[in-house]
C-alpha cells in the first residue's frame, strides 16, 4: 500500500486513429454537443509530436493539471523528494490479500495528443482504471480532482481533455485501483502499465509486493454515509428513470427504482462504508417508500401490506443486493425505522391511551415481521430527527440540549420495550443523535437509549464515555461531515481517525449524496457528497469520489492495524494506538480528546456555537503541520507489523 512516485517517457510518435474515440454520455443536450465538437476538433487539430511522460504518484498527493502536485496536500518547507523511486524507475506496490491497493498515474505531454492506458495483472490481481475530474475551486482559482470516472479497456483519452475545458493543461491524471483478492499468490509479482500514443508504448512497471496475510472482511469502525429520502435517486440514475417514465410508468416505487437503491449501497459497501437512508421527515410524516402500509386506528391499527417495504428493504436486510461485489456479501448494519412521534401512533393522541394502543400494536408486528423474514443481522432504529424550532412538536428529538425533553425519550423507551419482546431475534435500537445534553442523557436515558451518535467536538469532552457506554453495551458513533475535496487529503482522515483513537464503533457523515447543481464546473468542494451521477460520461449510476477512495484504503489500514493489535496480546489496542499517535509528531492517543474545553464550566443550556467552535481542538493534521506522509509512515508500519506477527 505504499506507492513511490516514478516516471516513464517517451518520444515523437502518432497519435492514435481518428476513427477510435472515447466513450460519450448515452444522452446529452446542448453542453453535451458542444463537448462532443470540442472533441472531435481536438482530434483532427491534435499534434504528434511530443515527449511522453507516465508517473505514478503517491495517493495523498494529488496531481494538478499542469504537471504539479495540489499545493495543500504538501507541508510547507517539507519537499516530497524523498518519495521518488530508486534509479531503476520501479513503482512498488505492497499489500496484503482481500484487499486494494492505490496510487495516481499523471500523463503528460507539452504538446498534447490522443492516449489509451491498459494494465496488465498476475492471477488473482485486478486493475480499475479512472480519469480524474479537476474541479476548479473559484476561491483560490486552482484545480482539485476529485470525481472518478471509470475508464474502459481500449478507451480514448485527449490532452488537454475537451470535456473539462482547462486552459493551459498539460497533464492528466489516471486513478488506479489495484485490487488483491484472497486467492491471489503470496510474493513479488509484476504490473505493467502502458501508455500508447500511436508510436513505441511508454511503459510503466510496477512492483507488486503480496503478502501472505489476508485482510479481515471485519471493519475496525463503521463508516455510514447519511442520505434524505428518495429525491437523489433518479439524479443519479436519470437514464432509467428515463426509461421507465417514457413507458408510462412511475419511477419512484418501481422494480428499477429499487434496484437503482441497491446498487447505491453496494456501491457504499464495496469502499468499505454503508448508505444510512432516512425515509421521515421534521414534521413526522414518514415515506410511503419507507414504511409498511397500515389502516385502522385504536385497537384496530395495524399493518396492511408489507409489499413496498419488502421490496425496498428485502435484499438490503438478507444481504443479496451485496451480491456482486468483491467483497462478501451481508445484510446491512442498521436501518432507519418510521417511527416518530406522529408515525405509527397519531400525535394528536400522544399521552392518551390510544396512543400507547396504537405504537405498540404496530411495532410489535413489525418484530414479528422481521422476525419470520429472518432479518436479525441490522439493527432497526428508532430514531428522531426533529427540532422544536421546526415548530411541528414541543421538544427536541435530534441534538437535545434542555433536560425537560429527556421525558419523552423516557416515555418512548418504555413504549418500544412494550412492544418489543425482551427475547427477540430482532435488534431493535434506540438510537439518539446527541450533543448538547450528552453528558446529561448518557445517565438519564441509560437503559432506554442503546445506540449513540454523538456531535464528535463535544464527546471529545468526555474521554470517560466510551467506557461508560460500551460497558453497559451501547453502541457508540461521531458524525460530521465530509471533508472539503479542496482541502488537504490529510482532512479525510480527520473522522475515522477520532472515531478509532476514541475506540468508539464507528462515524457518519451527514448527507453524500448531493453533489450540487453543477459539479463539473460549480463545484463548491462535496460537503455533502461522496459520489457522483456517472450520466454525463455514459455510467448508468454513481461514481466515486477521490476522497471515498482514499477513506477506504485509510479504513483497510485501520483494520490492518486492529489484526495487528489482536495479535498483540490483552494490551494491543492500546499499544497499536499509541505507536500510530506517536508517528503524528510524538503524540499520544489523549491528544484527541479535549477534557479541559472552557466550555464545560457552563451548563450546556448555555452555550453556543461560536462558544463550541472556540473551545474545539484543531484537527490533528492542522495542529502537528502533517500532510499524507504521516500516514504512509503508519501504513508502513502496519505492513511490517502484520507480517511480524503473522510469522
Amino acid at each position: 500500500m505504499f506507492a513511490f512516485l516514478s516516471s516513464a517517457k517517451l518520444g515523437p510518435s502518432e497519435p492514435p486513429a481518428a476513427s477510435s474515440i472515447s466513450r460519450r454520455p448515452t444522452r446529452r443536450g446542448a453542453d453535451g454537443a458542444r463537448l462532443g465538437v470540442l472533441a472531435a476538433l481536438h482530434l483532427l487539430l491534435a499534434t504528434q509530436a511530443g515527449a511522453w511522460q507516465l508517473q505514478a504518484v503517491p495517493e495523498f498527493y494529488r496531481p494538478d493539471p499542469f504537471g504539479g502536485l495540489v499545493a495543500v496536500d504538501q507541508v510547507p518547507g517539507k519537499p516530497s523528494s524523498d518519495l521518488l523511486a530508486g534509479p531503476d524507475g520501479t513503482v512498488t506496490l505492497t499489500s496484503p490479500r482481500n484487499a486494494y491497493v492505490c496510487c495516481h498515474l499523471t500523463v503528460s505531454d507539452p504538446a498534447g495528443g490522443r492516449f489509451e492506458i491498459a494494465a496488465e495483472a498476475p492471477p488473482g490481481v485486478q486493475v480499475d482504471l479512472f480519469r480524474e475530474w479537476f474541479h476548479r475551486n473559484n476561491e483560490d482559482s486552482k484545480y482539485y480532482p476529485d470525481a472518478l470516472i471509470p475508464t474502459g479497456k481500449g478507451e480514448v483519452l485527449a490532452l488537454p481533455d475537451p470535456q473539462m475545458k482547462i486552459e493551459g493543461q498539460k497533464a492528466a491524471a489516471i486513478w488506479i485501483d489495484v485490487w488483491v483478492s484472497s486467492k491471489a499468490a503470496p510474493g513479488s509479482s509484476q504490473l505493467r502499465l502502458e501508455l500508447s500514443t500511436g508510436g513505441a508504448p511508454v511503459v510503466l512497471p510496477i512492483k507488486l509486493n503480496i503478502l501472505e496475510a489476508v485482510l479481515p472482511d471485519e471493519d475496525a469502525i463503521t463508516a455510514d454515509h447519511n442520505c434524505y429520502g428518495i429525491g437523489w435517486v433518479s439524479g443519479f440514475f436519470p437514464e432509467r428513470a428515463k426509461t421507465v417514465t417514457s413507458a408510462g410508468r412511475d419511477f419512484a416505487g418501481s422494480d428499477e427504482f429499487f434496484k437503482a437503491i441497491h446498487e447505491a449501497h453496494r456501491f457504499y459497501y464495496e469502499h468499505r462504508g454503508s448508505l444510512h437512508q432516512l425515509g421521515t421527515s421534521h414534521t413526522g410524516s414518514a415515506s410511503n417508500y419507507f414504511a409498511p402500509e397500515l389502516t385502522g386506528s385504536g385497537r384496530t391499527k395495524r399493518v396492511k401490506s408489507w409489499e413496498v417495504f419488502d421490496r425496498h428493504f428485502g435484499p438490503l436486510l438478507d444481504g443479496s443486493a451485496m451480491a456482486g461485489a468483491r467483497r462478501a456479501p451481508r445484510p446491512i448494519d442498521s436501518v432507519y425505522l418510521t417511527i416518530t412521534p406522529d408515525w405509527p401512533a397519531s400525535y394528536l393522541g400522544w399521552g392518551q391511551k390510544g396512543y400507547e394502543t396504537e405504537f405498540v400494536r404496530v411495532v410489535s408486528q413489525m418484530e414479528q415481521h422481521f422476525r419470520q423474514k429472518g432479518w436479525t443481522h441490522t439493527d432497526f432504529e428508532m430514531f428522531f430527527n426533529h427540532k422544536k424550532r421546526y415548530r411541528s412538536f414541543c421538544w427536541d428529538g435530534d441534538e437535545t440540549r434542555f433536560e425537560k425533553d429527556n421525558m419523552f425519550f423516557k416515555e418512548f423507551g418504555r413504549l418500544l420495550h412494550k412492544a418489543v419482546p425482551s427475547d427477540s431475534p430482532v435488534r431493535f435500537v434506540f438510537r439518539h443523535d446527541a450533543s448538547w445534553l450528552m453528558w446529561n442523557q448518557f445517565h438519564e436515558l441509560a437503559g432506554l437509549v442503546d445506540f449513540w451518535v454523538c456531535g464528535s467536538g463535544i464527546f471529545a469532552f468526555y474521554p470517560e464515555a466510551p467506557a461508560l457506554l460500551k460497558g453497559r453495551g451501547d453502541k457508540v458513533w461521531i458524525y460530521g461531515g465530509a471533508a472539503s475535496a479542496f482541502e488537504t487529503t490529510a482532512s479525510i482522515l480527520e473522522l475515522p481517525l477520532k472515531a478509532w483513537m476514541f475506540d468508539i464503533d464507528g462515524y457518519i457523515l451527514w448527507l453524500v449524496t448531493d453533489p450540487g447543481s453543477d459539479p463539473w464546473f460549480g463545484f463548491d468542494g462535496g460537503k455533502t457528497c461522496m459520489m457522483f451521477p456517472g450520466e454525463p460520461f455514459g455510467v448508468d449510476g454513481p461514481i466515486p469520489s477521490l476522497r471515498l477512495k482514499i477513506q477506504r484504503n485509510f479504513l483497510q489500514d485501520l483494520a490492518l492495524l486492529n489484526a495487528v493489535a489482536a495479535k498483540k496480546g490483552e494490551n494491543g489496542e492500546q499499544l497499536v494506538r499509541a505507536k500510530v499517535a506517536s508517528l503524528a509528531g510524538g503524540l499520544k492517543p489523549a491528544d484527541w480528546w479535549n477534557p479541559d474545553a472552557s466550555a464545560k464550566k457552563l451548563p450546556p443550556y448555555e452555550w453556543s456555537n461560536s462558544m463550541l467552535g472556540n473551545a474545539a481542538k484543531k484537527p490533528i493534521h492542522q495542529r502537528q503541520k502533517l500532510d499524507g506522509r504521516w500516514w504512509l509512515a503508519v501504513r508502513e508500519y502496519a505492513l511490517k507489523a502484520v507480517q511480524e506477527v503473522s510469522q
